[in-house]
């Protein structure tokens, strides 16, 4: 595959270098000259040349520790390599970058090199050079352009092949990373052969080529590749608004509906959301059948977030129950008229699984469990109506997407904390924070009543709840239910975690004869086999939530 010469070749490279340093970061072809990025490791090459005070420290020491000098014997050499890797280390340096001599030293070196940096307590770079650009090479073997310059031909080894195998024997002695280094790429160079690129990185890397240089090429060449659209039903909560802005940031176009567009208070944090991408934000209800077929008209995703939420409500019936299922079969209609629909998620919650009359300690729910409906309708314990509208907006939504072909998700979060971009607390978080907080009436008539209802306290992150919402919105083989639970946990168990990690809050631990121990756990263990992997443990999701209360001056230092 040759780049036309039409393409800027320069432009190429430079999204090619970054596009690789976010996707492999063990693998990185660095172009000359170095181009500003971002990197994980401070390497003493790079790190000197940026920092004048460092370069003086470090030279001499590289002056006086030569050791690609041949005359040295092998264990000269080791002895004066490993006082480098010290001195590296003393000086904060975290990776030893084995450059530019890397093919002409005897492969048995290279890879003694590579295991004293690993024996030393760094990591090993190494680089190897490929200089296609000599004048002495004819213009249809370079790898980067007709550009010639003057220089005479590279002393390195010009096989890629055996680049390549070098390449692979570091890796296997336990290099960190591996980089390849086309040297002279020139902004002159009218074109380039994209097919050595592909053939390094083919057997170097693990994701497709092939792939990665047609969407460079069209980059490059300012031919966009085509946004996906994808619309979010209730864009001020929580987690719609949260679920927006990691869509934004992961390139898509989202269309997002609230039931007021005018109301600059409720929507400011979704308009301030749009300096980060293509965010319309329209108008939709819930109860209004047909609101929804404009936002939805041609998009590919649909992630339904919005339920009516009324705890204090007298005629649970009307005020949730009705509109959550209206909502959802409004929501279905239009994906069905829109024909662009690839999936839809719909948010359920863990009150759909977890509600029963079961006995005991140490019972495991998932997927295929449903709360009991009986037992709320005919018992109706205190906000019932929450946990049955949304066990019968998820049935209904089952049964509508079953007959009329649609591609249904489900992700059933648990309580969810962390920080909110919400102009006010979600009432979650509020919840999540009582024992912190001191609320008494929070941690006696909610957070009780949750456990005691639903059987524990179960907790997640909201970035990874909306993570949940993309990665199974993008994983083709994913389908059904999917529970999102970080921990388990009871009432009595988190105060003592809370309090040890927070003395400073005085968090309750006594509770008299309220149960110490949950009755179940919800797993997550399906969302965890389809591949998912949860950032925040307990730890970072109070950790976090603190921090934003503390923002909000809702907590002192």
């Amino acid at each position: 595959m040759r780049v036309r010469k039409s393409l800027s070749v320069w432009k190429f490279v430079s999204i090619l270098t970054i596009k690789l340093e976010v996707q492999l970061g063990c693998c990185v072809f660095v172009m000359h000259p170095p181009i500003e990025l971002p990197t994980t490791c401070a390497t003493a090459r790079i790190t000197a040349a940026a920092n004048p005070s460092l370069k003086a420290c470090l030279d001499p020491k590289y002056s006086s520790h030569d050791v690609h000098n041949q005359e040295r014997d092998a264990d000269e050499r080791s002895h004066v390599f490993n006082h480098l890797c010290r001195e590296c280390k003393s000086l904060g340096f975290n990776t030893i970058d084995l450059n530019d001599g890397s093919l002409e030293l005897p492969e048995e070196t290279l890879l003694r090199f590579v295991s004293l940096i690993k024996i030393g307590g760094l990591k090993a770079k190494s680089q190897f050079a490929i200089r296609f650009n000599k004048s002495d090479i004819p213009v249809g073997g370079r790898a980067f352009g007709a550009y010639a310059i003057s220089s005479p031909r590279s002393e390195f080894v010009e096989d890629v092949d055996l680049l390549i195998t070098r390449a692979e024997r570091c890796l296997e002695a336990g290099a960190d990373m591996r980089t390849i280094d086309a040297d002279d790429v020139r902004k002159d160079a009218g074109s380039m052969h994209a097919d050595i690129i592909a053939k390094v990185i083919g057997r170097l890397a693990t994701f497709p080529v092939q792939t990665l240089i047609e969407e460079v090429e069209a980059m490059a060449t300012q031919q966009p590749i085509s946004k996906k659209t994808a619309c979010v039903v209730g864009g001020t909560g929580f987690v719609a608004s949260l679920l927006v802005k990691l869509l934004l940031q992961k390139g898509y176009a989202v269309r997002t509906t609230v039931r007021d567009p005018d109301n600059h208070k409720k929507v400011s944090h979704l308009t301030a959301l749009q300096e980060l991408g293509e965010l319309e934000i329209l108008a939709g209800d819930l109860t209004d059948e047909g609101s929804f077929d404009a936002p939805i008209a041609g998009c590919d995703l649909v992630f339904h977030v919005a339920t009516p939420v009324n705890f204090a409500s007298e005629d649970p019936e009307n005020d949730m129950i009705k509109p959550a299922i209206q909502g959802v079969l409004n929501v279905l209609k239009s994906c069905v008229k829109a024909k662009t629909v690839k999936r839809v998620v719909l948010t359920s919650s863990a009150a759909t699984v977890s509600i029963n009359t079961l006995e005991g300690t140490g019972l495991v729910m998932d997927e295929k469990d449903w709360s009991d409906l009986e037992f709320l309708t005919t018992v109706k314990p205190p906000t019932w109506g929450y946990p049955a509208s949304k066990t019968l907006a998820e049935k209904t939504a089952w049964k509508f997407a079953e007959e009329n072909n649609i591609d249904l998700i489900t992700v059933i979060p648990s309580l969810m904390a962390g920080p909110s971009l919400t102009p006010d607390v979600p009432s979650s978080i509020g919840l999540a924070m009582s024992l912190i907080t001191g609320n008494d009436f929070l941690i006696n008539m909610a957070l009780k009543g949750m456990q005691m209802l639903s059987g524990s306290i179960s907790i997640s992150h909201v970035e990874d709840v909306c993570r949940a919402h993309i990665f199974l919105a993008e994983k083709e083989s994913a389908s059904g239910r999917y529970i999102c639970c970080a921990a388990n946990t009871s009432v009595p168990e988190l105060a003592q975690f809370l309090n040890k990690r927070y003395p400073q809050y005085k968090v309750p631990t006594e509770f008299g004869n309220f149960p110490s121990k949950a009755k179940l756990i919800i797993s997550s263990e399906k969302l965890i086999q389809e591949g998912f992997d949860f950032k925040y443990g307990i730890e970072e999701i109070y950790d976090q939530t603190v921090e934003y209360f503390k923002a909000k001056g809702l907590l002192q230092n």
